[in-house]
């Protein structure tokens, strides 16, 4: 069996250690070992401690990620058409707002079913973000979306400019947009003029729609 000599394990603090020199080495398990050695040891285990702690960090850090892509989709489902054939462009959308920690908290309005869309308008000791979710549908062909869908109620008006193609499907494309609200009270509107052009025919319908929303 394999025992570490103490006076091996303490240099510079026996007379055993001192009087070895450049000599002295450390008995590590049952493998003495040079200082060179010791050294070289030491290095490689520092080494694999940092491999070690950067795979770890890259787990954390895809979960993360990960979970900031999916957990909004759970809480927001898709509103369905609003009429109309199954197999045609359509565009759908969902209004939400809240604070800057969570601009999805409140759930404000949507496309269908519609109801009155009404948001608290921005103070300074009272900070109201809202978000905008746009779907644009699959249709029975291949659909480019263009155009433009321009949001009043935002403080500053906001223009979102849609550049997107679903093919047959396929789940709708989403575009989404935040802003702190408006701190004048009134009725702005959110309009969306947006041009669905099918890939194969080249053929281009308008879809236009001017959505009111209050801010109190």
């Amino acid at each position: 069996m394999c025992r570490a000599d103490r006076s091996t394990l303490t240099s510079g603090t026996s007379k055993e250690a001192s009087s070895a020199g450049s000599h002295v080495f450390g008995t590590i398990g049952c493998a003495t070992l040079k200082p060179k050695e010791g050294r070289q040891q030491e290095r490689r285990h520092f080494r694999d401690t940092q491999l070690v702690y950067r795979r770890v960090m890259r787990v954390v850090i895809v979960g993360a990620v990960i979970l900031i892509v999916i957990a909004p989709g759970c809480a927001r489902p898709v509103p369905e058409r609003t009429g109309g054939p199954k197999d045609s462009p359509h565009i759908g959308w969902v209004i939400m707002s809240g604070d800057a920690d969570n601009s999805d908290r409140d759930f404000v309005c949507q496309s269908n079913p519609r109801s009155e869309c009404v948001v608290p308008a921005d103070r300074p000791d009272a900070r109201v973000l809202s978000h905008v979710h746009l779907y644009y549908h699959s249709a029975s062909a291949e659909t480019k979306y263009t155009g433009s869908v321009q949001i009043g109620f935002f403080d500053g008006a906001h223009e979102v400019k849609p550049n997107m193609t679903v093919k047959p499907g396929d789940s709708p494309g989403n575009h989404s947009v935040s802003s702190f609200v408006s701190s004048k009270p009134g009725t702005y509107f959110m309009t969306i003029a947006v041009v669905a052009t099918s890939v194969p025919s080249r053929a281009a319908q308008e879809i236009r729609e001017q959505v009111p929303v209050t801010v109190r």
